[in-house]
């Protein structure tokens, strides 16, 4: 399997509420930073960035196995770690986790 990836961006809306997308952005992480960074630059007082997560896919267990901490993780990984995705069975190494602000501000 060629290096896959997917991209999980979660926004807290302005009740309290936590929304999450899940994106393939493809396989260059400077270009993923970017579209990252272009997410949190459009959110709006009804949704703003909460935080982003860049996770390798694999098709068997690898040892260090990533359950990202938001609702994806909870709702979607089994015991094992693994879910469920329309290719089938997969699980996750965290590449990179995205916090507000971590590309900074650019003129």
């Amino acid at each position: 399997m060629r290096n896959e990836m997917i991209v999980l961006v979660d926004y807290k809306t302005s009740d309290g509420r936590f929304e999450g997308l899940a994106m393939d952005m493809g396989n260059d992480l400077p270009l993923i930073g970017h579209q990252i960074s272009v997410l949190e630059k459009m959110a709006s007082e009804e949704r703003e960035f909460y935080r982003a997560y860049v996770l390798s896919l694999h098709d068997k267990q690898p040892s260090d196995f990533y359950v990202p901490d938001n609702m994806f993780g909870k709702q979607a990984c089994g015991l094992d770690g693994s879910a469920q995705l329309p290719m089938g069975k997969r699980w996750f190494t965290l590449v990179m986790r995205v916090e507000p602000g971590l590309f900074g501000e650019e003129e």
